[in-house]
């Protein structure tokens, strides 16, 4: 297995033209979000399933107080499921990105710093690849970047496109 550089904070102004990743395994592939993004990484609690709830949606946490909505990120980007199992992590987003949520990952891998140069930007052509910022580089890898800010909006869209085709349904829930 490849090992993959360590996240340095930054001490001088040339480190402003990279940025940290927070990484994480989904099967095989190695996927990451921006570290400024992330609120913190924890194992999975219990879930709250939601009836009627969209597909990538897991269910609901009540971490210290605060309910978080979980997204499976595999079933989000078309990867399939997989059981949950010891190495499975629950990565929380902060504040900024909207209503509390998490995704669930495989398996949590390091904090890596790339230069902006490092990622290349994709070309969206369905609603699955929107999800993906760009392509990083990384020495006999390539690192998926998700953007984290498109997640939560996705699962929305999906569950107002579902509600659209079939109004019997309740809307409320995602």
């Amino acid at each position: 297995m490849m090992k993959l550089q360590p996240y340095a904070a930054p001490d001088s102004p040339s480190d402003e033209t990279t940025r940290p990743y927070c990484t994480f395994r989904l099967g095989q592939s190695l996927f990451g979000v921006d570290l400024h993004d992330v609120k913190e990484v924890n194992g999975v609690p219990h879930v709250t399933p939601i009836p009627h709830g969209a597909a990538s949606v897991r269910g609901y946490v009540n971490l210290r107080g605060q309910i978080h909505l979980i997204l499976d990120a595999k079933l989000l980007l078309g990867l399939g499921s997989s059981p949950l199992d010891p190495e499975t992590r629950l990565i929380l987003f902060k504040s900024n990105l909207g209503d509390p949520f998490g995704i669930l990952v495989d398996r949590l891998g390091d904090i890596v710093r790339l230069r902006l140069d490092q990622v290349e930007a994709t070309d969206s052509r369905s609603s699955r690849s929107e999800l993906v910022a760009g392509v990083g580089k990384l020495a006999g890898e390539l690192l998926i970047v998700l953007d984290a800010h498109k997640l939560l909006p996705s699962v929305e869209r999906s569950a107002a496109d579902r509600e659209a085709s079939n109004p019997s349904r309740s809307s409320n829930l995602l």
